[in-house]
């Protein structure tokens, strides 16, 4: 029989004694951390709510009683989406929570659609403290985009994520039964809401975004655009995602031209001191297709024929998004134009995921 205090169900997190003092402190520091941060829904809730809610649901729905747990839980998105640092957990709270909370932090230096595939793939080889955090989390998570979801996801994005999360909790295995069955009625529920509201206009407007993706800096700009065009609604074929594994050329260029034809519109970065030769190769079959083509420069370089642009790239564009001021909510507009519809304008800035 397990001492008093001690937890040995593997299914409630590893054996270890209970101990309020870490715990505290992971929710202080975590308080402090996530201070000036909110949430994406639409009560946009200060974001410590959010850890707040694992645990809660750790302890009540899940009966986990270890303390390594419930302290990860607490910091599970600290190094992700704070300035905090592996070593700070470390110095603060042992090898053991850090170790925890590096199993479920997102690496950020890939894109967004990559880092989705990795938690499916890595899902089934995290350890049981892990798989409850991380089980607790989707829980959480979806629920919130079921009742309060971010004022700029269209139903299928809000469907989308619900389906991304089933994923990586199916791939996650057996891990607590209380949590378990909690999911998969948060799942249905959300699914069941869903299916009463009608579709958004953009759900069936495939994007291309056309542009260079040779430095780190390009392919995460072009990245930051595809998510901000996904989160209204598009689809979009982004290349750097798309061919990501192909290595012949003629394997890419036949991939490519596949996403340009099935595309409503092109939107294409004509950054740089000129602009990228592929990009100007798909403006022009954009052009020559009848797709309209929605060309971006954020550069302030005057380079070109017409402020920026060469006239030949500006001429074939259906529109011309220039500088970085209010960028989203003009090029959402151009876009809208494009393809006319009614453009969804952004939100005001606010702070947190």
């Amino acid at each position: 029989m397990a001492k008093q205090g001690v937890q040995a169900d593997p299914g409630r997190g590893a054996a270890g004694p209970l101990d309020f003092g870490l715990t505290i402190a992971a929710l202080e520091f975590a308080a402090r951390q996530h201070r000036d941060q909110r949430r994406k829904g639409a009560d946009h809730a200060p974001y410590i709510n959010h850890p707040i809610a694992l645990l809660h649901l750790l302890w009540t729905v899940g009966g986990v009683r270890d303390s390594i747990t419930l302290a990860a839980a607490l910091l599970h998105d600290t190094v992700e989406d704070t300035p905090t640092t592996a070593t700070d957990l470390v110095n603060r709270f042992g090898v053991e929570v850090a170790a925890v909370v590096a199993e479920v932090t997102d690496n950020k230096n890939f894109p967004k659609l990559k880092r989705k595939q990795i938690q499916i793939e890595r899902a089934a080889n995290l350890s049981d403290r892990a798989k409850l955090v991380k089980l607790a989390d989707k829980i959480c998570n979806i629920e919130d985009v079921t009742h309060a979801p971010p004022t700029t996801w269209p139903v299928e994005r809000r469907r989308q994520y619900l389906d991304w999360a089933k994923a990586v909790v199916d791939a996650l295995g057996p891990v607590n039964g209380p949590l378990g069955d909690r999911f998969e009625r948060a799942y249905h529920t959300g699914l069941s809401l869903l299916d009463r509201e009608p579709p958004s206009p953009t759900a069936t407007q495939k994007l291309y975004v056309a542009a260079p993706l040779f430095s780190a800096a390009e392919r995460a700009f072009n990245a930051k655009v595809a998510s901000m065009l996904r989160d209204r609604g598009y689809q979009v074929f982004l290349p750097q995602d798309e061919a990501a594994t192909l290595k012949d050329r003629g394997a890419i260029f036949r991939c490519c031209l596949s996403g340009l034809k099935e595309s409503a519109a092109i939107v294409a970065i004509l950054d740089g001191a000129d602009a990228d030769s592929g990009t100007c190769w798909e403006c022009g079959y954009g052009y020559g297709a009848g797709i309209p083509v929605v060309a971006v420069r954020t550069d302030f370089r005057l380079s070109g024929d017409a402020g920026g642009f060469n006239a030949m790239l500006a001429g074939g564009a259906s529109s011309v998004v220039v500088g970085t001021d209010r960028l989203e909510a003009r090029l959402l507009g151009a876009i809208a134009t494009a393809l006319n519809t009614e453009a969804t304008l952004p939100p005001p800035l606010r702070d947190g995921r």
